[in-house]
């Protein structure tokens, strides 16, 4: 089987390069789409589960592909399986919340060219662009020659507004509720961080609820798939402790432990609320994250 990927190759001088971005985690494939367009002028087209990253990359020429390796109704493995299979030839990146060894032998095994482990910063990502879209050298020059120019700057800590003096800026065990320095690094355009985060926090409380009455009915699987995209999203956003907490709500969910599922739902609400209460009540947040990006 031949797709327009192969029949029809691009005229690389005069359009700019194309990517299509797996990933299940609307808010960090809208930010990341923002930025690569707007830095350095690829297009992106994104993709919500591995069914419609194959339907996509079946119909439509791309350059690269950025895939997400678990992602609902079709992982990213068997996505890029079928790909390859398909004759689809690009580069795919795999992107995973693991770092195992293990873990990168089984994206390259299922067709992955490479792997790029969540979250990874903006400097990564571009880098990762550098290596497979050479023809892209030229929108890089000058505008993303030092990528991450804030260097080892630390992201100075939120104040939150004096009328709001019980929004924390630390965790229990003293860590960040979000780790702003992170942030910046994944995203590091701050304008975008901005206008999105009022969506993240809507969406993240549409997965809090969902997730809740997972847990009241027992639901395995959603509180196994909930826990995830929980967890990716929050560790995306740099809220690490609400990230920590998911993850272990939905490992219990995955080896079907209703006990475990119970018991550590306060806690994952809990990072939650912390989590919002901090970005919803940081009065200085958005100069801070101006900040972060110019330096």
């Amino acid at each position: 089987m031949t797709s327009k990927s192969q029949s029809e190759p691009m005229d690389r001088d005069k359009k700019p390069a194309r990517i299509l971005f797996a990933e299940d985690d609307s808010l960090t494939s809208r930010m990341l789409a923002s930025l690569l367009s707007d830095t350095v002028g690829i297009e992106v087209t994104r993709a919500n589960d591995g069914q419609e990253a194959l339907r996509q990359a079946l119909a439509e020429p791309f350059e690269l592909i950025l895939m997400d390796m678990e992602m609902p109704n079709l992982d990213g493995y068997e996505a890029t399986r079928r790909l390859r299979e398909a004759g689809i030839n690009v580069p795919i990146v795999a992107l995973t919340a693991h770092a195992m060894d293990g873990d990168r032998r089984r994206c390259i095994a299922a067709g992955c060219t490479d792997y790029l482990s969540k979250p990874f910063s903006r400097r990564v990502l571009l880098e990762t662009l550098r290596t497979y879209l050479p023809s892209m050298e030229r929108h890089f020059g000058h505008r993303v020659e030092q990528p991450d120019a804030q260097g080892d700057h630390a992201a100075p800590a939120c104040q939150p507004h004096e009328a709001n003096e019980n929004a924390s800026t630390e965790a229990a065990n003293g860590r960040p509720v979000v780790d702003l320095a992170q942030l910046i690094d994944r995203f590091g355009d701050a304008q975008s961080v901005i206008e999105l985060l009022p969506t993240y926090l809507d969406t993240a409380e549409e997965h809090m609820a969902m997730l809740t009455i997972a847990v009241e009915k027992g639901q395995m699987t959603e509180i196994a798939r909930l826990g995830h995209t929980v967890r990716g999203a929050a560790r995306n956003l740099g809220a690490n402790p609400l990230a920590d907490a998911a993850l272990e709500l939905e490992r219990a969910g995955r080896r079907e432990d209703m006990t475990a599922a119970a018991s550590l739902l306060p806690g994952v609400r809990n990072e939650y609320e912390n989590m919002r209460a901090f970005l919803s009540k940081c009065e200085n947040l958005p100069e801070l994250l101006a900040q972060r990006t110019a330096d």
